[in-house]
C-alpha cells in the first residue's frame, strides 16, 4: 500500500502534528510499501519524521513559514489574491506531474486549499481521496469563494475524516459521504497519572498568539481576581501576531509579575505538568490538541464551549473539567475561581480528566485512521 499526505506545510499546527504522527506510525505498518507527504510550500519541518517518509515540495523556493501568513488588506489584499490564483494554477500543474510519477493506493489531503486543488484534479488522480476537515466549517466557509469551492468539489471526495460531530452534521447537510470521526492522537509523552502533591501556582494556556485563540479573554479574566488569588501567576506559551498588543496590555496594566508570555518551549509536558489549571480560552476550534495534552497530564482544565464542538466532546462538564461561554469574561473568572478555591474539587477534575487518554492514545487513533484507509480503498464502507 501507498499513501500520500498532501497538506500546506509540516510547520507547527494541529494538523500538522497528525500528518507527522500518523505517517511515522503507517510507514512502519505492515503491508504499506511506503508513506510519502508533498507539501505546498518549502518551508521549516517542525516535526521529527521517521527517515522512511518522503517529503516533496511543490514550491521549490525555501520561505520561513511566518511569510506564509496573509495579514494584507485592501487593494494590496487584491492583488495578492489574483496573483495566488496564477500561481495556483502552475501549482496544480507541478503537483498533477507529481502524482502522474507515482503510483498511490490513496491520498489523504489535510485543511481547505489543499483539498480544493486535490480535488481540482481528480479526473487525472486514479487512486481514491480522502479529505480530513479539521475546523469549525462554519468559519472555514464563510466567504463566497471558499464555500463555493467546498460546494463545488467535496462531493468529488471518496471519504472525509471529521474531528467533531458538529462538523460531521454541517456537511450532512450538503451531501452524503463516506465518512469517521477520529479524534487527534496525543503524544505518549503527555500520557501520565494526574499529578499527586501541592501543585505549581500557575495557570497555563497554551497556544498560537492569534485571535483565534483569545487569550486576551483569559488574561482579562485572570485579571479580574488576581489579588484574591496573589499567589498565582498566569503562563502563555506559544508565539504569533498578537505578542506585542498582548505585552503591551500586560505592561500597560501592571501585570508583568503575573502574566508571562513564555514563548514557545521544547518540553512543554514537563513545563505544565504541575500546573493547577490549564484554560482555553478560543473562541472556535478543530480538536484543540492543548485541551487534550492537558487533560491527559491530569490537569484541571477549563474550556470555552467554542464551535465547532471539539471541547464538549472532550469535557463533561464539571465531570472532569469547566465549559464556559465564548467570550464570556465573568463566567471564565467564575470558573477559575471555583477550581483554585477548592483543592479536592481540583484533584477529582485532573484524575478524570487524564482518563481522556484511553480514547486518544496514538494506539487508538492510529488504528482508527489505517482501518478508515482500507476501508475507502476497498470500496467497503
Amino acid at each position: 500500500m501507498k499513501i500520500c499526505f498532501f497538506i500546506t506545510t509540516v510547520t507547527k499546527g494541529g494538523a500538522e502534528r497528525v500528518i507527522a504522527n500518523l505517517s511515522n506510525y503507517l510507514v512502519n505498518e505492515e503491508n504499506i510499501e511506503n508513506v510519502d507527504i508533498i507539501n505546498i510550500y518549502n518551508t521549516e519541518i517542525s516535526y521529527d519524521l521517521d527517515p522512511k517518509i518522503k517529503v516533496y515540495t511543490i514550491e521549490k523556493k525555501f520561505v520561513k513559514h511566518q511569510n506564509l501568513m496573509n495579514n494584507h488588506k485592501g487593494l494590496v489584499k487584491f492583488i495578492k489574491h489574483v496573483a495566488k490564483y496564477i500561481k495556483n494554477i502552475h501549482r496544480k500543474h507541478i503537483l498533477k506531474n507529481m502524482l502522474n510519477k507515482s503510483d498511490y493506493d490513496v491520498i489523504i489531503s489535510f485543511l481547505p486549499e489543499p483539498s480544493f486543488m486535490i480535488l481540482s484534479l481528480k479526473k487525472y488522480i486514479k487512486c481514491p481521496i480522502i479529505v480530513s476537515d479539521r475546523n469549525d466549517p462554519n468559519l472555514e466557509y464563510n466567504n463566497i469563494r471558499t464555500k463555493y469551492l467546498m460546494k463545488k468539489l467535496y462531493p468529488l471526495a471518496d471519504g472525509f475524516v471529521f474531528q467533531t460531530l458538529d462538523a460531521k452534521r454541517y456537511f450532512d447537510k450538503l451531501f452524503t459521504k463516506k465518512n469517521q470521526i477520529i479524534f487527534n492522537p496525543v503524544n505518549k509523552n503527555f500520557i501520565r497519572e494526574s499529578y499527586i502533591g501541592e501543585r505549581e501556582k500557575t495557570i497555563v494556556n497554551v497556544g498560537r498568539l492569534e485571535n483565534q485563540k483569545n487569550q486576551m479573554l483569559l488574561i482579562k479574566a485572570f485579571e479580574k481576581i488576581k489579588d484574591e488569588f496573589n499567589e498565582y501567576k498566569l503562563i502563555i506559551y506559544g508565539d504569533g501576531t498578537l505578542k506585542k498588543s498582548l505585552q503591551d496590555y500586560i505592561t500597560n496594566n501592571n501585570l508583568t509579575e503575573r502574566v508571562i508570555l513564555a514563548g514557545e518551549v521544547e518540553d512543554l509536558n514537563e513545563k505544565i505538568y504541575k500546573s493547577s489549571l490549564f484554560v482555553l480560552s478560543s473562541d472556535y476550534e478543530g480538536m484543540p490538541n492543548a485541551l487534550i495534552e492537558a487533560m491527559c497530564l491530569g490537569i484541571p482544565v477549563i474550556s470555552t464551549d467554542c464551535p465547532c464542538g471539539g471541547p464538549r466532546m472532550l469535557i463533561d462538564n464539571n465531570e472532569n473539567g469547566l465549559l464556559v461561554e465564548v467570550n464570556n469574561q465573568e463566567q471564565l473568572s467564575e470558573a477559575i475561581k471555583k477550581i483554585l478555591s477548592n483543592n479536592e474539587y481540583a484533584k477529582e477534575l485532573g484524575i478524570k480528566a487524564s482518563r481522556l487518554s484511553e480514547k486518544v492514545s496514538s494506539d487508538v487513533i492510529d488504528k482508527e485512521w489505517l482501518e478508515f484507509i482500507k476501508k475507502i480503498i476497498k470500496g467497503v464502507i
